[in-house]
């Protein structure tokens, strides 16, 4: 299902460089979807690259160590020591990773 995903989007406007526009499947409603290349998207200056770039620093200060407590805990590896996280990511919370 994530891969059919991500070879398709629905556009609301314009298309992706180098892609051809398909004849409707039907007349009365169109096509909303066509399918692309992922090298065909850029992430261009916006608030999307701004979360990106948000989100990657957050993820490169997080310790890894304590990322993974919840999984090894899960599966009886050794937690190397690490303190578990708190809130959505804590040991007791229903819909832990």
């Amino acid at each position: 299902m994530v891969a059919w995903f991500q070879r398709f989007i629905v556009l609301a406007v314009g298309f992706p460089v180098g892609l051809t526009q398909s004849p409707p499947v039907r007349n009365e409603t169109g096509v909303s979807a066509w399918p692309f290349d992922l090298g065909a998207v850029a992430l261009t200056s916006s608030r999307f690259q701004q979360n990106e770039a948000r989100t990657l620093t957050y993820l490169k200060w997080v310790d890894v160590n304590r990322m993974l407590y919840v999984f090894r805990n899960n599966h009886g590896i050794s937690t190397n020591g690490a303190a578990p996280n708190g809130g959505w990511d804590s040991p007791d919370f229903q819909f832990r990773s």
